[in-house]
Parts: C-alpha cells; sequence; structure tokens
C-alpha cells in the first residue's frame, strides 16, 4: 500500500474529512487533496503532523509494506 493509500485509510478511520484534517493540521485542504491523489508531500513535518493527528506515526505511513 502507498503512501496515499495509507492516509485516506487512516484519515477516514479517524472519522475525519479532508477538511478536518486540514483544519486540525494547518496543512491546506489542497495539499491533503493532493496527497491522497497520490503526489507525495515534500515535508516530512508535514507528514508527522498528519501521522499524530491521525494517531499513527509517519513511519507506517510511510513505509512500503502494509503495517
Amino acid at each position: 500500500m502507498v503512501f496515499a493509500e495509507k492516509l485516506k485509510e487512516a484519515r477516514k478511520k479517524a472519522g475525519l474529512t479532508q477538511r478536518e484534517l486540514a483544519e486540525q493540521t494547518g496543512i491546506s485542504c489542497r495539499a491533503i487533496q493532493t496527497w491522497e491523489a497520490g503526489t507525495p508531500p515534500k515535508s516530512l513535518e508535514s507528514v508527522r503532523k498528519v501521522a499524530q493527528t491521525l494517531g499513527t506515526t509517519s513511519e507506517a505511513l510511510l513505509s512500503e509494506t502494509d503495517q
């Protein structure tokens, strides 16, 4: 599973919309949409913020194996 799929799955599991995730992390909704569409994030710090909000780790979101 790739980052985009893991992000979307974790967001839905947390019961958040893209807009809600954006508001809680301070990351633009457009960035979240772009990531879920398959464009990788440019900042590891952004991935950390998202992971923390979703109750997971950046390593879990970025790993190439299913966790």
